[in-house]
């Protein structure tokens, strides 16, 4: 998120002055990465005042408006009634909680970002003393309606999975009725995380505690990554893990654990077990799943983009370009029924015919690196599932978001659980990838030292291994088995050199031109000059792809070198020399 204009501020104080409720405060704008980041902002800080939120009106991509759920009128759908009959004398309680509550919140999508607004922020109505008393203490949690999926497959009626939820929360305030609703919702299909989102506070909603200030000065708690095993996705059991770090804001975006070898094991178990009906279901489906795949993708492209700019530190124009290069392959994994085809010779010579079959090898990995945190893994999984493998995928300890979104959208695509299974780690998950007997591929990229790693490990079963050497200045791709060793690549300089400017030399307003004669005298001894002049090649020539990664990475590193104050606000420049020429 972030700041607020001083005119938005003072709209904000505006609304809370003016509110017929003084104990309802309406929640501040702000900017906003997503949308469900908006409308969790607003559900929390409504819950903390004493009131609940519903959507009144969704353009999924373009704008949400958000209202009191005690708004609206209550309409009597009854049959009139002959004014002198007795039974229109006859008062009839309506039970309805609608009192027309003139709040609303409306947020819309504004240069790649949400934008929230308050429309209205007043109430006719008193807050709750509890929030227990809402209806939406009785909704279930994603945890619990996983629960009622696992119990319904094994056979349970909803009075004893209500009884076996009660024993781990005895303060469940749902009845076998929910339990039904949500039974019927997995018949459907329709039990996906985004479906259950609920919300039940456990604290009194009248306390006023909740920040009112600017929502980007309230820091959530960084999450922790989850592994997926089995189609599940499950916190690991490491106390170990790394920090993912915005190189941006210095902000600590999420804590990487390093996987156990049980759960690696788990993985690879899950997609062992998973193989067998995979591969015999048609290559139609499989195909089928890769369009609707590649569907989702283009949906969310936005959130994609946005956390790899997060994690990695791109510019939103090559985050975007990352995940295009990377649905390519998607779209060519979406033909796999023509290109898995064999060949037939017939009458080769007297009585023998010849063919031959293309089969799926069974368990796959892939290794993935930092620099291509989107177009790397899309690289790798789509082609090998469509062809009827599973796939344990390892994506990089520094910006793995990325990849555990696209494997959300697999699995809402219609992959198939334990088909696809991602795990975390550095060293020690890459040598358990080589030597498990049951990975019969893998798939590797990354810079030419840790191309050597697994050439180092003696391979004692048969493997495919494919190495994708990656550096900032060339591309080497080479095929080894058993007894074929790795080619190794001329590396050329590359800018994970640059290191972080110390803090006392970072730009803050004040020290120009300190920050920029030691800027200018680090890259020009790094050979990178001219990133900031602006002289590299043109378009058309080999040389500049590479030259436009360099570029990327010198972006990232001038941002880096930045107060956050400063870095936002060229944080959306194309290349280095806009930065410059902005600052």
């Amino acid at each position: 998120m972030q700041a607020l204009p001083q005119n938005i501020e003072m709209n904000v104080q505006t609304c809370m002055e003016s509110s017929d409720s003084p104990g309802m405060l309406p929640p501040p704008p702000g900017t906003f990465v997503d949308r469900e980041e908006l409308i969790q902002h607003v559900g929390e800080f409504a819950v903390s005042q004493g009131y609940v939120v519903t959507i009144k009106q969704s353009k999924r991509d373009r704008v949400v408006v958000l209202g009191c759920d005690r708004g609206g009128v209550y309409r009597n759908r009854r049959k009139t009634v002959d004014e002198s009959s007795a039974e229109h004398t006859r008062k009839r309680k309506t039970g309805s909680r609608l009192t027309n509550c003139p709040f609303e919140a409306v947020g819309k999508k504004d240069d790649g970002l949400w934008v929230l607004t308050i429309r209205n922020g007043t109430h006719n109505h008193e807050p709750l003393s509890d929030i227990s008393e809402h209806p939406s203490a009785r909704r279930f949690t994603e945890r619990e309606v996983l629960l009622i999926k696992e119990m319904t497959d094994a056979g349970l009626r909803p009075r004893q999975i209500l009884k076996r939820l009660r024993q781990s929360n005895p303060d469940l305030l749902s009845t076998p009725k929910h339990v039904y609703n949500v039974k019927a919702k997995i018949r459907q299909g329709n039990v996906t995380v985004r479906n259950f989102k609920s919300l039940r506070p456990q604290k009194s909603a009248v306390s006023n505690d909740y920040p009112a200030s600017n929502p980007s000065s309230r820091q959530r708690d960084p999450l922790r990554v989850p592994n997926l095993i089995g189609g599940r996705f499950v916190d690991s059991q490491s106390f170990a893990s790394i920090d993912v770090i915005n190189p941006a804001t210095q902000h600590i975006v999420s804590h990487v654990p390093l996987t156990t070898s049980e759960e690696f094991k788990a993985a690879v178990f899950s997609a062992k077990r998973a193989f067998t009906p995979w591969r015999n279901t048609p290559i139609m489906n499989r195909q089928r799943i890769m369009f609707k795949f590649q569907e989702l993708i283009r949906r969310d492209i936005d959130k994609l983009a946005m956390c790899i700019t997060t994690e990695h530190g791109k510019a939103l124009k090559d985050a975007y370009g990352d995940i295009l290069r990377g649905l390519e392959v998607v779209e060519h994994a979406c033909g796999m029924a023509t290109l898995q085809m064999g060949e037939f010779v017939s009458n080769i010579t007297n009585g023998i015919d010849t063919y031959s079959t293309r089969e799926p090898l069974g368990v796959c990995a892939g290794i993935c690196p930092f620099e291509f945190p989107a177009m790397i893994p899309l690289w790798m999984f789509p082609v090998a599932v469509t062809c009827g493998n599973t796939f344990v995928l390892k994506p990089s300890e520094k910006d793995p978001g990325v990849s555990l979104m696209l494997a959300e959208l697999a699995i809402e695509a219609g992959l198939p659980n334990g088909v696809l299974n991602i795990v975390h780690g550095t060293n020690d998950i890459v040598n358990a990838i080589c030597d498990d007997d049951n990975i019969r591929a893998i798939s590797f990229v990354g810079p030419s030292r840790s191309g050597r790693i697994p050439s180092s490990i003696p391979f004692v079963h048969s493997l495919f291994f494919l190495v994708d050497l990656l550096t900032m200045s060339e591309s080497v791709e080479t095929t080894a088995t058993s007894d074929a060793p790795v080619t190794e690549s001329v590396v050329a300089v590359q800018l994970g050199d640059l290191q972080n400017i110390q803090a006392a030399y970072r730009l803050n307003g004040n020290n120009y031109l300190k920050w920029s004669q030691l800027v200018w005298t680090f890259l020009k001894g790094r050979g990178k000059l001219s990133h900031l002049l602006g002289m590299g090649p043109s378009k058309d020539d080999p040389k500049f792809a590479a030259w436009d990664e360099q570029d990327s990475m010198v972006m990232s590193w001038l941002w880096n070198s930045m107060l956050p104050e400063i870095s936002d606000t060229c944080m959306f420049l194309g290349s280095a020399k806009e930065i410059w020429d902005a600052i």
